[in-house]
């Protein structure tokens, strides 16, 4: 029986956040299904903030999932495991290292990095850009969706927006606002064209270049256990990224899974999730294949998006290949035994340093 304590970040208002949920919690619940695993998934704070050791008594594994900005605790825990005997694991979706923007945790971040025993990533490029500090080379575990519970946590959902309008959205945290401005420009068109259209965003801080749409519906940030039902209102999810800026080369394409994942009924009565029209770069490359989504250059937003709001049948068709897809080739219900794969071999001595996809 491998022992595993997965330390994550909670909030008061809204629990775990998505990414703890999607890399830590969701495929270490399965894990926990299972006869080889017994794990605890617990708040950082809560825990390690408090100095109660006695946590990583008995643990083969500690996972720091996205953890950093502990302070001086987050090295006295890697070397509190260490002296119990366990192997450390630090995970991560994002470079916050501060090489390509300032996020001010550089810092935490590439103490965190350095300091454990294996670390693993979201993307090949990540795990590239990361390996400079690491003491072996990054693994890859792409990011898989509880695509059953978000699907039908969407399908429950009800459209807050009138049927016959179609609905664009731009979605995702403060960090991304300044990717938008291409997308909205060709929104702006769309809604001076199209009567039917209306714009629709989710942020903590909506930029200029959105504020100033004509039609724009906003919805306010949700906790993850209630984001299905937020993508729900989406028809066309624009995932964009500036690809002018490094930093998005080491983003992951989780905004696409989860739009194909938000199911709801068509206009011709098949079940699929939102259309993904995506910035062609790497986060997107290898996942979007034209049926499932769109991948675009940054100055072909408005034909893409025209065509999509011209013609239901396609956009049908792009939403019901979607959620087919995610379903079969990144639901953690099929890919969870990646992590346990890895824990064995790390634990065994045999682990093959790999990447396993993007």
């Amino acid at each position: 029986m491998i022992s595993i304590i997965a330390f994550v970040k909670t909030l008061a208002r809204s629990g775990i956040n998505a990414t703890n949920n999607m890399r830590a919690l969701s495929p270490l619940r399965l894990l926990a299904d299972g006869p080889d695993f017994a794990i605890d998934v617990v708040s950082a704070h809560e825990v390690l903030g408090a100095g109660q050791d006695s946590a990583l008594l008995d643990r083969d594994i500690v996972l720091l999932s996205r953890r950093y900005g502990l302070k001086e605790a987050q090295g006295q825990v890697v070397e509190e495991a260490h002296r119990l005997g366990a192997v450390v694991i630090f995970d991560t979706d994002d470079d916050l290292s501060g090489q390509q923007r300032n996020s001010r945790h550089g810092g935490d971040f590439i103490e965190a990095v350095s300091l454990a025993d294996y670390v693993t990533v979201s993307t090949q490029h990540l795990g590239q850009e990361l390996a400079k500090f690491t003491r072996s080379r990054p693994v890859v575990l792409p990011n898989c969706l509880d695509v059953r519970w978000f699907s039908r946590a969407s399908l429950r959902a009800e459209r807050v927006f009138a049927p016959e309008l179609v609905t664009i959205g731009l979605i995702g945290s403060d960090t991304h606002t300044g990717d938008w401005d291409s997308a909205a420009e060709a929104i702006q068109r769309l809604l001076d064209k199209y009567p039917n259209v209306l714009a629709v965003t989710a942020t903590d801080v909506i930029p200029w270049s959105v504020q100033g749409l004509s039609r724009l519906a906003t919805i306010k940030p949700v906790p993850y256990y209630a984001y299905p039902e937020l993508v729900r209102q989406i028809d066309i999810v624009c995932c964009c990224l500036d690809d002018r800026d490094p930093f998005n080369c080491s983003k992951s394409s989780v905004k696409a899974l989860e739009s194909m994942a938000a199911a709801r009924q068509l206009s011709n009565g098949r079940i699929g999730g939102a259309v993904a029209v995506c910035t062609n770069m790497l986060p997107y490359q290898g996942v979007i294949n034209g049926r499932n989504g769109l991948l675009i250059n940054n100055d072909q937003w408005y034909d893409a998006l025209e065509e999509l709001v011209q013609d239901a049948a396609r956009r049908n068709q792009m939403a019901a290949d979607g959620l087919e897809w995610v379903t079969e080739h990144r639901n953690i219900e099929r890919e969870f035994y990646r992590w346990g794969r890895l824990y064995k071999e790390i634990l065994g001595g045999s682990i093959v340093l790999e990447g396993v996809g993007r």
